[in-house]
């Protein structure tokens, strides 16, 4: 099986390059990865803390997006940080136990910020820019299926004119804390909201969107494999199956639901 996301040691972290001012949670900042030939380039590190489910949901929704083909970091690793690093990032955490390493969420930088650093409320210009971008019908209904409560201003990078990308899956599966997931559970789309805000959605987007939630069947056939080699690592078998059963049913249902939502024939 050839694996999109790899894990790193520590001696592939450089160190810490800057703390996020854009609101971001306290336990993500930026740091510097160091590749085989010891060239360095910026990423985003999170550092997961909770009992719940977030590793596994950024893990999944990132495969997912890759494969789907959207925007969004072009590369993804679980790195290990020296715990003592971690200590002065974050001095209001405890750090027990013996490990001298933590695994972290890294993506690569992308070079760009967050919607709510450009827009911080949303604007007509905000919506004007997200209603000219290319995958915008692709991203509202990757969020469909995947249950993303989340995409809010920032965790939509502005990469330019009527170009943007997607980060932050932590919120997918309906919840960063699921413990039984219900595949026909509807969602509350933020990006569609933001998009569209208390306007009718085009009739040519609706159609875009109904047709991109039905072309999900192969991006999930490609993802699978690495899918379940995560999830197998980081989850009991229960919930692996609840997963995989879950995403798979959605293939189904969302377009369908979105049909009725839409007053399509199904």
């Amino acid at each position: 099986m050839s694996q999109i996301i790899r894990i790193l040691d520590s001696s592939f972290y450089a160190g810490p390059a800057a703390i996020p001012d854009e609101g971001i949670s306290a336990l993500t900042h930026q740091g510097w990865l160091r590749d085989a030939s010891g060239k360095l380039s910026r990423a985003w590190f999170k550092l997961f803390t909770a009992a719940d489910r977030q590793f596994v949901n950024e893990i999944t929704g990132y495969l997912l997006a890759r494969h789907c083909q959207l925007p969004c970091p072009p590369e993804a690793f679980i790195v290990h940080v020296p715990v003592e690093t971690l200590k002065k990032i974050h001095p209001g955490l405890s750090f027990d136990g013996p490990r001298e390493t933590l695994p972290l969420w890294a993506s690569r930088d992308l070079e760009g910020r967050s919607a709510r650093y450009h827009f911080n409320t949303p604007t007509d210009l905000l919506t004007k820019e997200l209603q000219g971008w290319d995958f915008l019908a692709d991203a509202v209904a990757f969020d469909e299926w995947v249950a993303n409560m989340d995409r809010n201003l920032q965790n939509l990078i502005y990469l330019g004119k009527k170009r943007w990308a997607l980060i932050d899956h932590g919120h997918i599966m309906g919840s960063p804390a699921w413990t039984a997931l219900d595949a026909s559970m509807r969602t509350r789309n933020v990006l569609k909201m933001v998009a569209w805000p208390g306007v009718p959605i085009p009739r040519q987007n609706e159609d875009a969107i109904i047709t991109s939630a039905e072309s999900h069947d192969a991006p999930f056939s490609q993802a699978i494999a690495e899918l379940r080699h995560w999830w197998s690592k980081l989850l009991p078998e229960s919930d692996v199956k609840a997963m995989e059963s879950f995403l798979l049913e959605r293939l189904t249902i969302v377009p369908d639901q979105l049909k009725q939502d839409f007053f399509r024939m199904c």
